[in-house]
């Protein structure tokens, strides 16, 4: 699957949301989050500037994100999830904008729910595990 700008700038977008939503980054949010945006090819510099200006930079609407391929916004999700656990905990509004955001993708609640209990189960916040969305770049 090719990864156009906007699907590329959406998830990146995405997991910036999730760290505003939880107004704290521990080293390995920030960690997961570069290594993400590597993969999606954004500048360092440019990443590392975002996170340090999320507090006030009011072009990151917090709306639900659209992807072109429900696989994306499934990989989308997994990475979202693991993100929202980094510190231990999830917010409520973090898994709100997770399933908002799951549905504004044909993706069911259901299926949400499912993958929210599988990863508590396994709950391996190991940031040397592969991300979801590098199965989907080279």
């Amino acid at each position: 699957m090719e990864l156009n700008l906007i699907d590329r700038s959406n998830y990146l977008k995405g997991l910036l949301i999730l760290i505003r939503k939880n107004n704290v980054i521990n080293k390995y949010a920030r960690k997961f989050v570069m290594n993400i945006a590597t993969a999606l090819d954004f500048n360092k510099d440019f990443v590392d500037s975002s996170i340090k200006n999320l507090s006030i930079n009011k072009n990151i609407i917090e709306g639900p994100l659209k992807f072109s391929d429900y696989r994306l916004a499934k990989s989308f999700v997994k990475d979202g999830l693991r993100l929202a656990f980094s510190d231990g905990n999830m917010n409520l509004s973090q898994i709100q904008w997770l399933i908002i955001t799951a549905k504004e993708n044909n993706l069911s609640e259901q299926w949400f729910f499912i993958e929210l209990e599988d990863f508590i189960e396994r709950c391996n916040l190991n940031s040397e595990m592969p991300c979801e969305i590098q199965k989907y770049v080279s």
